[in-house]
């Protein structure tokens, strides 16, 4: 494997998929999820679900109101934290079908890592999202997963780790919700004062080599994390990076000089439907350290995620 300590070496996808491979394998690897990942299995778009809320709350939608501007509208009308989450959590499975929905490829791909990866040790994954389908996806192929949404640090006692520090709406069972979720300005700026969340996202961030997925880029929330591991990262010592942000190539010249600044390398993919084919390669590669075997080519790959 290349040594990847010079920048250059990161601008192969092969690359960055065998250091992924390898920091996985030693049990370094942390994935960091998004929106993004949400709404390619199924679940509504940010857009719609403000407009869905909206619906219910009864506001009129400003035609120049900004998406915190909007949130704000609908918490201050529903009133309460109780009505803001059963509001949210119709909507957020207004349309989900899980039987369905398990064959979405980027589902099948996080699913891949998450079970490659809790074959060295028990594994913890960052989502900034509401939903639990990926739990339920994880915990179907025979997983036992665990969730945390209060930053209480609640001793692992299944194979994987899920934290929500954004709030938790469980599609099936709400008496498991986190008290709040994050929606408008006055609970993200909870969050953003919450010391034990801010502690245990530091601390998991800084001694791990990340796999941020479906992130947009403009989360202060985030950024402000990147900011202290771009200084803190164990991983500084040896890489010029300490993670690997995906992200679409029209989006590529914004995130390459954004994440860079916070030492996190942009990999430009020409589509999101690109992600999982390459998520899969990161597990075949596992799969051959492990068995250390010679990586396959890309072509063989391919072959075998379009069959």
């Amino acid at each position: 494997m290349t040594t990847m300590t010079r920048l250059e070496d990161w601008a192969y996808a092969d690359n960055v998929r065998d250091l992924i491979a390898h920091e996985l394998v030693q049990g370094h690897l942390t994935l960091v999820l998004g929106a993004g990942v949400s709404r390619a299995i199924g679940l509504p778009q940010w857009d719609q679900l403000l407009s869905g809320l909206e619906t219910d709350a009864g506001v009129a939608r400003a035609s120049k109101a900004t998406p915190w501007q909007r949130a704000d509208a609908v918490r201050h009308a529903l009133g309460t934290d109780a009505r803001l989450k059963e509001a949210t959590h119709a909507w957020l499975y207004r349309d989900v079908d899980l039987v369905k929905d398990s064959a979405k490829p980027l589902l099948l791909a996080l699913g891949a890592i998450l079970t490659s990866a809790s074959r060295t040790g028990p594994t913890t994954t960052i989502t900034l999202n509401y939903d639990d389908v990926l739990e339920q996806y994880l915990e179907i192929h025979g997983n036992v997963v665990e969730v945390d949404h209060d930053a209480r640090q609640k001793v692992p006692g299944g194979n994987m780790v899920l934290w929500h520090p954004h709030g938790y709406l469980p599609q099936y069972d709400l008496t498991r919700a986190s008290e709040r979720i994050v929606l408008d300005t006055g609970s993200f700026a909870r969050i953003i004062a919450h010391e034990q969340w801010q502690q245990l996202l530091v601390s998991q961030l800084r001694r791990s080599f990340c796999l941020f997925v479906g992130l947009s880029g403009d989360d202060i929330h985030l950024e402000k994390h990147l900011a202290t591991c771009a200084e803190q990262n164990s991983f500084l010592e040896t890489l010029p990076r300490w993670g690997i942000w995906l992200t679409h190539a029209k989006d590529f010249d914004v995130r390459r000089k954004q994440l860079g600044a916070h030492g996190v390398h942009a990999l430009p993919f020409s589509d999101y439907d690109k992600y999982p084919e390459f998520m899969l390669g990161v597990c075949q590669r596992v799969a051959e350290i492990r068995g250390n075997r010679p990586p396959a080519s890309s072509a063989s790959l391919q072959r075998r995620t379009r069959t």
